[in-house]
């Protein structure tokens, strides 16, 4: 018989514009194909598949022939070509999944493999003795001595071996057909074959042909054959007299586990009498193919699950079989074909629950398993799968099922059928759901999603003959469902009344900074999230549920019932969930601390109350620790800051005072948290909290010891006993000393000594025993022991306290006002220690201590009241000149010359040093040596001239020479800002008479990872290298070698640096204009003037040149990485282009006053 292979390809229709897709079917190509096979009565399409890269299809047929149909064939290519054909009939061919290799059994009992070229890789012949390739053996358990075999004839069996063992047996129901599974990485193929007509067996060999193992004898194992992608597990079947199982093999052959198809005897010799296996690409879905269904199963938990059942429409051939394929690529999408219709079925893992928001948010789970539905509300009761708190057995599969808003009621969408569930969540236990409703709807087509809208409202999509149609109904007060309408069109329009955008950019991955970050296992799926108790469910890969407290999650609980005040509820989630205590007054600042009282009434506990206390610190948590996790971070920042304010009171101590006015009312039940809220005041309020307990000491309470030992609890012991001390109580410190580890045997005599002093003398050695020594100070001033007060304030330098002690009595004050001075003249505080001696009248030791603290006129202002020698007076005056004209303090040097040595030579020639040529003229002239005007004074301009030409003359150089440099450097950085240093020498002839000492600033880090090559941040403490390359950086940084980085930072900075220089010499420069033309020298004047005029406009030319916009822009290419910073020489890098980057004020330039005299 002459068969005819029409090849066709169902693809989308793109030429209709409609919602749902369309599909059509295209042929490819059409040709006779004649059987050269005598046995068989008409060929087979065995296997047909697609190979993309060469747009043809490879079709392999029973008869032996292996065709390739070629959409777009090369010239010289048939579209149609038989590249091979096998002598012996073919009984399964299957590709890799690499599609590099082609697997074929013949009925001569071989298999071969075929490369891409169909050319024979390898060809093995099935044997007899493959079944001795593998020799199973158990391994037993234990030592045999050590096990328990049984009493009487039960010992003598082996407890390590199986009271049965199969034989093999054939199924009565096996096909007899050879089946191919390839693994998923395409290293290994398995066979499934009947040998020897007694036994299924599965044989396994590598990619090269070389057997690697055959299973182990199963009783009733069919041909059915599927290896899990991802390698670990073969599947079959195996079916038996009373149920039939799927089995699970390893790559050895040795079973590994299996499960049930809850078949029932009826339907395992009807539709279910075969059965065909095929895993989807990811391993999680095994598709179980019988005549007119499809199953799909998944695993949790080693717990297989049936979630999905698919009829087939009956066929109108009754030998049509049923196949199935799954999408390469798209894992929960596959092809279904019976018959002449082809089923494209695609889809979606999906969590059954019930509502995720407060007060319904139970964490109800509905998991479909086929007839049985599993139903947990992980808020009550946290069942790990595949248990659940209650399963309801169903009339037939589940297709769908829903939760209403309040949880209450269940909606379960079958194939035929809408049953409504109902249960009590409040009850305890939780009873089991019933049933109250159920209606059946037309199995025409295929039913798909089912939901609840508020409570009654029910709504089903179905796909039908007319499309896509969604149902819905509603139920009744008696219990029934009433239809609200037949069909909804897939074109409905929904309107919203205002138009909705949300933004949700993605967080930081770093667990240690973003709080909202979390680790979790891959392929980890969220389950449900309930905010009442701040947690949400997972299911891990291999199906246990984790539930899991997001930080995230638990501060919005925290925040929102702290805005509800409900301070208990954030305050219990903050104690159970570790979140800083701070939170609850740093969220709402001024409505914690109107409610005070109410927080205390509602926490109640004693100890919940020191718990928060303890905990407070002045850090905002809200704006630091918990920033991430505001919806609204601006606002908040700005309502944080205008409540708790910077520069305000400690908020810890405006806290602690809260509560302490709050616990007033409350002392008999809080007395141990008004004690808590004195000692964890910042600094703590030690001798406030002492004098609570010393209260209760005098009143005689009970509840005295408990208060020593709470205080001792909360504050160092030592510092405890020495505010006790402090306040003069020495029962309270021996009640203190007891709780602490001191040695009775150091307190008791030291206590006892002072018990038997009189009270002052009792406070002055508590106080000098405390180092409090102004304290103690004052106790001996009431005493009034004078010598003992002398000699302890020299020997604890109480100075100042004792002059305000004696500050009324004279003569005492005298006494210490001469040992003060005499000890800020031995600590170098000259300028105070003659002001002190001088309050005394010691006018000798005062004029020593002016002359060390360089004060020239007090120091010749005590010599004369010392009324020294004039021989003395003189030589102190030319010293004192001497040391200011070292000093450039030009004008005092000459006025003391003129004043106190009656020099007038010296004090012209002075001036002159100082560019203060008026004043020489003027002292001259008065002193009656115009002499002096042309040996001095002409002198002393020619001078000035001299060196002023010489300093104008370098600015110049340096302003010609380092513009055009800087302008060539910003210019290559504009052509290639990927340049990494600049070429070129130092040039040294260029003057810079301004420190070197480098700036800090800041600017972008993107510019800085040009020359490092790093991106990341030095996060390390600074270790010995990092010092000693910052050092090395710096001293770089500092010289501005020609060609390196740092080169631009120091022209700017030199540049601003003449600037400066310039601007301090010119009012010199005017002085010197002015004395040159008044003594004639009109050229000379003339000259230096037009030097410094010219400087000045070199500076003005290029200033905006250099502090120009250039700067800003800079800035704004590099302001990615402003957040990041470097430490060590890398740290200095980057402070040098910050200072590049960064705009800056030119410095302000002062005009020249030119003289008219000199022309314009």
């Amino acid at each position: 018989m002459v068969a005819i292979i029409d090849l066709k390809r169902l693809e989308r229709d793109t030429s209709k514009n409609v919602d749902e897709p369309s599909w059509q079917l295209c042929n490819v190509a059409s040709w006779d194909a004649p059987c050269p096979s005598p046995d068989l009565a008409c060929d087979e399409v065995l296997d047909i598949h697609y190979l993309g890269d060469e747009r043809a299809a490879c079709l392999v047929l029973a008869g032996g022939d292996i065709v390739v149909v070629r959409e777009e064939p090369d010239d010289g290519q048939d579209k149609i070509e038989i590249v091979g054909s096998v002598d012996r009939a073919i009984t399964a061919a299957v590709w890799s999944p690499d599609e590099d290799i082609l697997s074929i059994s013949t009925c001569g009992e071989t298999f071969l493999l075929m490369t891409r070229d169909f050319e024979v890789l390898a060809e093995v012949a099935f044997s007899s003795g493959d079944i001795q390739a593998s020799k199973h053996v158990s391994v037993g358990w234990g030592k045999s001595e050590t096990q328990f075999k049984g009493k009487r004839a039960k010992a003598l069996h082996d407890p390590t071996m199986p009271e049965r063992v199969d034989e093999g047996r054939l199924s009565p129901f096996d096909n007899r057909k050879v089946q191919i599974s390839w693994r998923g990485d395409g290293a290994y193929v398995a066979v499934s074959s009947i040998e020897a007509s007694k036994r299924r067996l599965i044989r396994v060999y590598s990619r090269n042909g070389v057997l690697d193992g055959v299973s182990e004898p199963v009783d009733g194992l069919e041909g059915a054959l599927s290896w899990r992608p991802s390698g670990n597990l073969l599947a079959g079947i195996q079916r038996m007299k009373d149920r039939t199982e799927i089995v699970f093999f390893e790559r050895n052959g040795l079973r590994h586990g299996q499960f049930d198809l809850r078949l029932t005897p009826e339907a395992m010799e009807t539709w279910a009498s075969d059965i065909k296996l095929k895993w989807n690409v990811d391993s999680t879905v095994l598709a179980v193919c019988f005549k007119d269904r499809i199953q799909l199963w998944t695993m949790g938990n080693y717990h297989y699950y049936l979630k999905q059942e698919f009829h087939l429409p009956a066929p109108e051939d009754a030998l049509a079989v049923t196949k199935l394929s799954w999408h390469p690529e798209a894992p929960l999408r596959l092809a279904v074909s019976l018959g002449s219709t082809v089923h494209i079925l695609e889809y979606v893992f999906s969590c059954a629950g019930g509502l995720t928001s407060p007060p319904y948010d139970f964490g109800i789970i509905a998991v479909i398993d086929g007839r049985t539905l599993k139903l947990t509300p992980l808020r009550l009761a946290n069942i790990p799968p595949p248990m659940a708190l209650h399963e309801v057995l169903l009339e037939s599969e589940a297709v769908d099922v829903c939760v209403s808003q309040t949880g209450l009621r269940i909606a379960i969408l079958r194939r035929n059928a809408i049953d409504i569930l109902e249960w009590d969540l409040k009850a305890k236990p939780i009873p089991p759901p019933t049933q109250i409703c159920s209606v059946s709807i037309s199995n025409e087509g295929l039913v798909r999603q089912i939901c609840f809208i508020g409570e009654i409202d029910l709504f089903y999509l179905y796909s039908g003959p007319l499309g896509t149609q969604i149902l819905g109904y509603q139920l009744d007060p008696l219990g029934g469902l009433l239809s609200l309408f037949v069909r909804v069109g897939a074109k409905t329009m929904v309107d919203w009344n205002s138009p909705f955008s949300a933004a949700f950019p993605p967080p930081s991955d770093d667990p240690d900074i973003d709080g909202r970050c979390r680790a979790i296992e891959r392929g980890a799926r969220l389950v449900t999230v309930m905010p009442t108790s701040f947690s949400l469910v997972l299911q891990m890969p291999r199906g246990n549920l984790e539930t899991i407290f997001p930080r995230a999650l638990v501060l919005v609980g925290i925040r929102r019932s702290i805005s509800s005040r409900e301070y208990r509820t954030a305050f219990l989630a903050c104690r159970s969930h570790r979140v800083d205590m701070n939170i609850l007054h740093d969220h709402a600042p001024a409505q914690f601390m109107s409610n005070v009282g109410v927080f205390v009434d509602q926490i109640r506990k004693v100890e919940h109350i020191d718990l928060f206390l303890s905990q407070l610190k002045e850090e905002d948590v809200s704006q630091t620790m918990y920033r991430e996790t505001l919806q609204d971070t601006n606002v908040n920042a700005n309502v944080h800051h205008a409540t708790n304010g910077v520069g305000g009171s400690s908020k810890v101590n405006r806290i602690c005072d809260g509560f302490l006015e709050a616990l007033q009312t409350r002392v008999a039940t809080n007395l141990q948290n008004i004690i808590t809220a004195h000692v964890c005041k910042s600094p703590p309020d030690l001798e406030a909290g002492l004098s609570v307990v010393a209260k209760l000491r005098e009143d005689g309470l009970e509840a005295t010891e408990k208060s020593v030992e709470h205080i001792c609890f909360l504050a160092d012991v030592n510092q405890l006993y020495s505010h006790a001390l402090g306040l003069y109580d020495l029962d309270l410190a021996l009640l203190v000393a007891q709780q602490s580890q001191m040695d009775p045997r150091e307190y008791l005599p030291f206590l006892q000594k002072l018990q038997e002093l009189p009270q002052g003398r009792r406070k002055f050695s508590i106080d000098n025993h405390l180092s409090r020594f102004p304290k103690a100070l004052r106790h001996l001033h009431e005493l009034g022991v004078i010598e003992e007060i002398r000699v302890y304030t020299v020997k604890n330098q109480l100075y100042k306290n004792a002059l305000e002690l004696y500050r009324y009595q004279s003569e005492r004050l005298n006494e210490i006002m001469r040992l003060y001075a005499e000890y800020l003249n031995g600590q170098s505080n000259f300028k105070e220690a003659g002001i002190a001696f001088e309050y005394l009248s010691m006018h000798k030791e005062a004029m020593d201590a002016y002359r060390a603290a360089g004060a020239w006129r007090e120091t010749l202002f005590c010599a004369a009241q010392a009324s020294i020698p004039a021989t003395q007076m003189k030589e102190l005056a030319i010293a004192l000149a001497e040391s200011l004209y070292e000093a450039k303090d030009y004008a005092n040097a000459a006025n003391i010359y003129l004043d106190y040595v009656q020099d007038v030579e010296a004090a012209a020639r002075t001036f002159c040093k100082g560019y203060l040529f008026a004043d020489a003229m003027r002292v001259a002239a008065l002193g009656g040596r115009e002499d002096l005007l042309e040996t001095i004074i002409d002198q002393g301009l020619v001078d000035g001239l001299a060196t002023s030409t010489e300093l104008l003359a370098d600015c110049k150089g340096q302003i010609l020479a380092q513009v055009p440099r800087l302008r060539e450097l910003r210019t290559k950085k504009e052509e290639d800002p990927q340049v990494a240093y600049y070429e070129g020498t130092v040039e040294v002839d260029i003057p810079d008479n301004v420190s070197l000492a480098p700036t800090d600033a800041s600017t972008s880090a993107s510019l800085f990872t040009r020359y490092t090559g790093r991106t990341s941040t030095a996060n390390t403490q600074t270790t010995h290298k990092t010092s000693k390359n910052k050092r090395r950086e710096e001293r770089k940084r500092a010289r501005g070698k020609k060609g390196s980085v740092y080169e631009e930072e120091y022209l700017i900075n030199s540049i601003g640096r003449l600037i400066d220089r310039v601007n301090n010499v010119r009012d010199e420069m005017e002085r010197l204009v002015q004395g040159l033309l008044r003594r004639s020298m009109r050229e000379r004047a003339l000259a230096i003037e037009a030097a410094l005029n010219e400087v000045i406009e070199l500076i003005r030319g290029c200033v905006g040149e250099v502090f120009g916009p250039y700067q800003t822009s800079v800035r704004t290419a590099a302001a990615d990485g402003q957040a990041v910073r470097h430490v060590g020489g890398n740290g200095v890098l980057q402070d040098s282009m910050e200072q590049v980057a960064r705009p800056r004020e030119p410095p302000p330039i002062k005009a020249l006053e030119r003289l008219s005299l000199l022309g314009a």
